[in-house]
Parts: structure tokens; sequence; C-alpha cells
């Protein structure tokens, strides 16, 4: 992984372009590990943010009997962020991709995970919410 930030964020920022030009190996191992090691622990707080947009846009091309773990996994993560954007690009990265998700996963895992934001302390997070 680079060590300087702009790098990261352009890279994950272009990842949205190149997804679909990507073969099954490099999208759905390669940058699914990479884009979880950058939304869970990068200091930087516009990386974490851009790496949620970033599933949330390539979504589409993720391997079916994968993407609904990975999508729930990587969303609910980041609904748990400190960092207020993040949060929020949580909650609109789930709606977008809410037509990969079954019943059940709605009901035991991204609902359960969306409760607590109902309630954050930053207005504009939780007014995502209900729109």
């Amino acid at each position: 992984m680079d060590t300087n930030p702009a790098v990261r964020e352009s890279t994950v920022k272009a990842m949205v372009s190149l997804a679909d030009k990507l073969n099954n190996q490099n999208l759905n191992t390669d940058l699914m590990r990479h884009l979880a090691r950058l939304q869970g622990a990068d200091d930087q707080p516009g990386i974490r943010t851009n790496a949620t947009i970033c599933l949330g846009k390539i979504g589409c091309y993720i391997d079916p009997a994968n993407r609904q773990q990975v999508l729930i996994s990587a969303f609910t993560r980041a609904l748990k962020d400190p960092f207020p954007p993040a949060r929020m690009a949580a909650i609109l990265a789930l709606s977008a991709t809410q037509q990969y998700y079954s019943l059940i996963e709605v009901a035991n895992r991204i609902l359960p995970a969306l409760s607590p934001v109902t309630c954050d302390r930053e207005k504009q997070v939780y007014c995502k919410i209900f729109k």
C-alpha cells in the first residue's frame, strides 16, 4: 500500500472507472482486499469515505456469489466510522445497492446496523436514513 495519501485516494477513485475491465481475480479478490483494508484501517477519513463510495458504485461488478456478504460487511462497518461523511456514504451506498440484499439479510443485518444511526449526533447523517 502506498504511503502517500493522495496516491491512495486517487487509486480508489480510479477503481470506479476500471472495475468493469478487471478480471475476476483482480476484482473479487485483490481489489476487495485492498478496499477493505483502506476502508477499515486507513488513517485518512476521506480515503475511508471514498472506499465506501467506490464499493457502492462497483457493486454491480462483484461476483454475485459474494456480493451480498462483501457489501453488507463493508457498509455496516462504515456505519460505525467516526467520520460523519463516511457514515453518510455507507447509508447512500446501502440504498444504491439495495437490490442485491435478501429480505432475511435486510432484517437480520442491515436494519440492526442502521438503527443506531437514526440517533446519530450529526443531523446530516441521521437525516439521510429517512430519505
